[in-house]
């Protein structure tokens, strides 16, 4: 089945396979391939290539790039040419890193886990089974590492501790452009994460 919201603007030549639930307010970008098993939060923006992922609200994929059996939270933004692995080389099972410590998930397909508010520079490159925490923010054009804490700054150079205060004023920017502000909740969320 294929579920397609209110107010869901499709683009041209744009390929959808169910199963798909795009929600309502989103937007599918022209030449996009949506490959089976997708759900597309509301308010979304999408474009390349997608297969077997959960976007919640408010994200943004909308440039090419494969994006593969991944779990991406809201507010979440993708640049240009992003894109991730969901399949080793050897075919074999999948690690997953929880809190840093790889767990076998079983699994021969998994993408990544991307929590919500995190930002991917262009053409960044996640592993298989990788894990990105809230707020990070990342620059950097080669492989990033498995696992990446909340609020890490990344570049080519680096990966340095983030500040979880920039990023709450870098969600509290982004929503705005929304006319949507952060919950009392959603700020002492940044702010305890921050003290872990």
């Amino acid at each position: 089945p294929i579920f397609i919201g209110d107010d869901v603007v499709i683009g041209a030549y744009s390929i959808h396979e169910g199963p798909l639930y795009v929600g309502p307010g989103s937007r599918v970008h022209p030449h996009a391939w949506l490959h089976g098993g997708n759900a597309i939060g509301p308010v979304c923006k999408v474009g390349g290539e997608m297969l077997g992922c959960v976007l919640h609200g408010y994200t943004n994929k909308q440039h090419h790039g494969f994006l593969g059996h991944a779990y991406v939270g809201s507010w979440v933004n993708f640049g240009a040419g992003s894109a991730n692995s969901d399949l080793k080389n050897t075919y074999g099972p999948i690690r997953v890193p929880i809190n840093g410590v790889e767990v076998e998930s079983g699994l021969t397909s998994f993408g990544a886990i991307i929590a919500d508010h995190a930002k991917l520079g262009i053409n960044a490159s996640i592993p298989t089974g990788g894990v990105i925490g809230m707020g990070a923010s990342i620059s950097a054009t080669r492989m990033l590492p498995k696992y990446l804490p909340s609020f890490a700054w990344v570049t080519d150079n680096h990966i340095a501790p983030g500040d979880p205060l920039r990023a709450l004023d870098v969600a509290s920017a982004v929503m705005g452009r929304r006319d949507i502000d952060l919950t009392d909740e959603e700020v002492e969320l940044f702010l305890d994460l921050g003290q872990r």
